[in-house]
């Protein structure tokens, strides 16, 4: 066996044969090596294509986390132009770096609807809200603060490794969720309870008492990585799968590997091979994952032709049903001086609550982004939709059941990935923003080359039911309402006569009985944006034709083959799917487990 008491970036120095070898070490892949490696007697190789996160202090640092977007711990992905979207491209941020996405992301803890979860029993038995409730409360250790003593600690878990709180924020937040409150929509305690997501409330995030990131690699890897039975390999890709030449049903041996090139750098001709005893998962992600499947021979068989490349397995599902949550872009509004915290954009703005938070933890820099939201349902009729501009706008419902949302509404102490180019600076700006939970607009993932390290297509199709941007512009109108109403208005400095629509302030100065419709939908057209949660392509079913896994998480007539990430999702989540992975990944862990009861003796 290997040792994993440090992690090794040299994919020269592994052995040739481990029991299980996971690829990517985002938050599937972190709980599996973790779960996985408890037996000493089994052997785990986990293959992460980016770096290590230990001494990466923007990764440990909540509030820096969008310093890390576009830079090496990013895997910098880019779709192509969006036909219903003006023809714009948008930035898709993935990590690449252990901990995956957990290591780069807003770190918004939220398990969604329950009824998301139970809308799965149907083609993937097994995976209903009441069968993953005990992953959820297992993984966490949720330490409430003390203004937030009406959280029932009965739904929570206390023990897990996975450290949940509710972090710092500033006052004009409170105010954020009084208005939301005031405008009609009920506060709830708690996000994360069978009792459902609708309401508001302020969000809880993945942070630690030290006031530092809680992911997937610190929760999970971190205390795994002293195990001798563990190797961990760094900067390195899996280029393919390898199979078994002489069975007579695919049937995978173990994976070819290369380093990562560096950025600007031609990669390495060099090649390595390292083979599983049992079975090799892939945990690269919603787009590396179906990229590894069709460089290896498995998905539609047309566009494996296409690229010359031999069929393994015709898998017509991989890459297909793509679900991204788009986020209409922050309606931004000036605020009173002091209000919000955009003064930590600034070198001397941020200097202070940094040495604080190094030297303490006890800083506004381990809060939250986006500290609160509000889960709504676009047909609710006592939420102000309506306006005196535009006929009420009528969208199809397409959410997982009656108490499930179909939109998120954040808000912000600062200019929340909203362009800052007229934005005077030293502005206080408070943003709120809707993002569609459950959009009916699928996309897809295909291959650009047979070049392992060509990024792929990724056509997400945006828009491309109408049913989506209706159901978004509705979200963007009552973000127009809840800075209009007490008692956030009195913190705001609203002018009612901007006619500059390419200010970046235009459209919360508007009012919103009198804006149109096509004004709104024209303001999303040119100002949304990912909320950086895309899932589905290797979606789980019980149809080869329709789906790339079992319930399982076993790949359709490919032995020796799971996967275990967010692209098995079968139809998107109404919130933010962390927290759902990490479940999810756990209940992987106890399947593969109970299929191997001959070796995991003691467990």
């Amino acid at each position: 066996m290997g040792s994993s008491n440090s992690i090794v970036s040299d994919p020269s120095s592994l052995e040739s044969q481990y029991d299980f070898i996971i690829v990517g070490a985002g938050a599937g892949g972190c709980v599996l090596a973790n779960k996985l490696s408890e037996d000493p007697s089994v052997s785990v190789l986990l293959i992460e294509a980016g770096k290590s996160h230990l001494k990466e202090i923007k990764a440990k640092i909540p509030m820096t986390f969008p310093q890390l977007l576009g830079g090496p711990c990013d895997w910098n992905y880019e779709t192509t132009p969006q036909t219903h979207v003006h023809n714009r491209t948008f930035g898709w941020p993935r990590g690449k770096i252990l901990g995956g996405s957990t290591s780069i992301n807003a770190m918004m803890h939220h398990q969604c609807a329950p009824s998301d979860f139970d809308e799965w029993e149907a083609d993937a038995p097994g995976w209903s809200y009441e069968t993953l409730r005990p992953y959820f409360k297992s993984s966490e250790k949720y330490t409430p603060h003390p203004k937030h003593s009406d959280v029932d600690m009965s739904y929570r878990g206390t023990e897990g490794p996975w450290q949940v709180t509710n972090p710092p924020r500033v006052p004009v937040c409170d105010e954020c969720l009084e208005s939301c409150k005031a405008v009609g929509i009920p506060y709830i305690p708690d996000f994360n309870t069978p009792n459902g997501t609708l309401g508001c409330s302020h969000m809880q995030g993945f942070i630690d008492p030290k006031g530092q990131r809680s992911s997937a690699a610190t929760a999970y890897l971190e205390p795994a990585l002293s195990r001798p039975n563990l190797t961990v390999v760094t900067m390195t890709m899996v280029t393919q799968l390898l199979f078994f030449p002489q069975s007579s049903s695919p049937k995978v041996k173990g994976v070819e590997l290369a380093r990562t090139p560096a950025p600007g750098k031609m990669p390495s001709p060099q090649r390595w091979t390292v083979d599983a005893r049992n079975e090799v998962i892939l945990a690269g992600g919603t787009i590396n994952t179906p990229q590894t499947l069709l460089l290896s021979g498995i998905g539609p068989s047309e566009q494996l032709k296409k690229f010359n490349i031999p069929v393994v397995k015709d898998l017509p599902a991989v890459g297909k049903n793509l679900a991204d949550h788009v986020m209409s872009g922050s309606v931004a509004y000036r605020a009173a001086p002091g209000t919000s915290i955009d003064y930590l954009t600034t070198f001397w703005g941020s200097f202070i609550p940094l040495i604080r938070w190094l030297l303490t933890g006890k800083s506004i820099l381990g809060g939250l982004v986006p500290p609160g939201a509000a889960f709504v349902r676009s047909d609710d009729p006592t939420l102000p939709y309506s306006s005196k501009a535009s006929p009420d706008i009528v969208a199809k419902d397409a959410t997982s059941g009656k108490n499930a949302p179909d939109l998120e509404l954040i808000y912000a102490p600062l200019s929340f990935l909203t362009s800052n180019d007229n934005k005077a600076p030293g502005t206080n700006v408070v943003a709120v923003l809707a993002a569609l939970l459950r959009p009916k607009s699928k996309g897809t993932i295909t291959l650009a080359s047979t070049d392992p390290f060509d990024k792929p297509l990724i056509d997400p199709n945006y828009f491309s039911d109408p049913n989506d941007i209706e159901v978004l512009a509705k979200g963007v109108r009552l973000c127009l309402r809840i800075p209009r109403t007490e008692p956030l208005v009195k913190k705001l400095r609203i002018r009612e006569s901007n006619s500059d629509k390419t200010d970046v302030f235009w459209l919360g100065e508007q009012d919103p009985d009198t804006v149109t419709n096509e004004d709104i939908r024209e303001w999303i057209l040119n100002n949304c944006a990912t909320l950086f949660h895309p899932v589905g392509t290797a979606r789980m079913g019980s149809s080869q034709e329709t789906s790339v896994v079992d319930a399982s998480l076993r790949v359709h007539g490919v032995a020796n083959l799971r996967i275990v990430d967010a692209s098995i999702l079968p139809n998107q989540l109404s919130g933010h799917s962390t927290a759902p992975l990490i479940a999810i990944s756990g209940r992987a862990a106890d399947i593969i487990k109970s299929e191997y009861t001959d070796k995991f003796k003691g467990l």
